[in-house]
C-alpha cells in the first residue's frame, strides 16, 4: 500500500504504517503551499517507514522539481523536528531508491549498480553554486545535491541506458512546439473566462 501525503499520522498510526510495510509519498512543498500541515516524516523514518518524495500536481505546487522537494523536506523538518532529524542520506534515498521501493522495483531501479536499469542523470557541477566540491572525509556532494541543485542543473538524462536529454535538450519531443501549445491553450482558457 502507498499512502499519499500522510500529514496527520499519529504515533500509533506510524507504528501501523511500519508494521504493515505501507510506503509513504510526501510532497513537502505542496503541503506548505496549501497550508495542509507537516507530516511527521522524521518519526516515520525512525520507525522504519519507507518515505519517498513527490511533487503533486502543478496546481498545488507549481513545480515538479525533485531537487526543490529535497531541500524543502530538509529545511521543513530541521525547523519542525530539529537539526539533523533527517540525514542527508535519508533525504537522498527519499528521492531515489525509496521511490523504487514504493512500487516494489528496488531490484531494477533507484541506484546505479550491475543488473539494474541504467536510469540516471548528470548534473552540472562546474558552476559557482555547486562549489567547492569535496569527496572523502569532508564529502559535501550530497549536501550540494540536496541544498544547491535544481532541475536546471540536470544536463543529461538516461532511461534504460538510452539518452533522452542531451546537454539540456530533450531528444524525444519538440519542446518549443509544446510551449507554444500550452501558451495558446492558456490564452483560450483566459479568453473564455473573460
Amino acid at each position: 500500500m502507498l499512502g499519499s501525503h500522510v500529514v496527520y499520522a499519529e504515533e500509533t498510526e506510524i507504528g501501523y504504517l511500519a508494521e504493515s510495510g505501507t510506503k509513504v509519498v510526501n510532497t513537502p512543498l505542496c503541503e506548505m503551499k496549501i497550508a495542509d500541515g507537516i507530516a511527521p516524516i522524521a518519526q516515520m523514518v525512525k520507525a522504519g517507514v519507507t518515505v519517498c518524495l513527490g511533487s503533486d500536481g502543478a496546481m498545488w505546487n507549481n513545480s515538479s522539481d525533485i531537487f526543490r522537494e529535497m531541500k524543502g523536506i530538509a529545511l521543513l523538518h530541521t525547523l519542525n523536528s530539529g537539526i539533523r532529524s533527517l540525514s542527508k542520506a535519508e533525504i537522498l534515498d527519499m528521492a531515489t531508491i525509496n521511490g523504487a521501493r514504493a512500487f516494489g522495483l528496488e531490484k531494477e531501479y533507484g541506484t546505479i549498480e550491475p543488473e539494474k536499469k541504467a536510469d540516471f542523470i548528470l548534473i552540472e557541477t562546474q558552476v559557482p553554486h555547486m562549489m567547492p566540491l569535496h569527496l572523502g572525509k569532508y564529502e559535501n556532494v550530497t549536501s550540494h545535491v540536496i541544498y544547491n541543485a535544481t532541475g536546471n542543473d540536470v544536463t543529461d538524462v538516461f532511461i534504460g541506458g538510452k539518452q533522452i536529454v542531451d546537454n539540456r535538450r530533450i531528444l524525444t519531443v519538440d519542446t518549443a512546439n509544446i510551449i507554444r501549445k500550452v501558451q495558446t491553450a492558456s490564452e483560450k482558457i483566459i479568453n473564455a473566462l473573460a
